[in-house]
Order: C-alpha cells, then structure tokens, then sequence
C-alpha cells in the first residue's frame, strides 16, 4: 500500500528532524539558550508532526480492516517492523528531550 510507504517515510523524516533539532539545543544550551529553547521547541514540534502522521497511518490500518479484513502478513510484519524502529527512535529522542529540561 503506497499510502503506508509515504507515511512511513514521513515519519521517519519527522523524527530525524527531531533528533536533529534536539542535538542542535543540547549543543548550544550553554552558549546561546535563547537559540538553544528554540531548538528544543523545533524538535517537540516535529514529534507532534510525527504523531500526527502516526495516527494517520492507525486509522489507514483501521479501514483497511473494516473493508478488507486483517491486513496481508507481510504488510502487518512491514508495518511491526517499522513501527518498533520508529517507537525506539522516539524513545531515545523523549531522553534527550527531557535532559533538556
């Protein structure tokens, strides 16, 4: 399903952005916390963009059951795949995010 592939992917970019932006406010916390809290507020908004687009994808899951019934084996094993990827990466992102605090 091309519409999973592109969501997938858009997570991913959300997240990389995410870290990107939370390394940038831990960088310069120190040196210029006025850029640095804007670093930090940058990658929190990225997260938002990531779980917006991660509930996207639950409700394009959702519909395929209802018409479709269980999604193909090797689409859920896909979606498991990245889904744990991307939960792992968030994950390490939120400790960077809270050591901000």
């Amino acid at each position: 399903m091309k519409e999973m592939e592109l969501l997938a992917d858009k997570i991913a970019e959300e997240l990389n952005d995410a870290e990107r932006y939370i390394r940038l406010a831990l960088e310069y916390r120190d040196k210029l916390p006025a850029m640095s809290k804007t670093f930090y507020d940058l990658s929190n908004d990225e997260m938002n963009h990531a779980n917006v687009l991660h509930k996207q994808t639950v409700q394009l899951i959702d519909e395929y059951r209802r018409n479709h019934g269980d999604p193909p084996a090797d689409m859920q094993a896909i979606y498991d795949y990245l889904h744990t990827k991307q939960m792992e990466h968030a994950h390490d992102i939120r400790i960077w995010q809270d050591s901000y605090k």
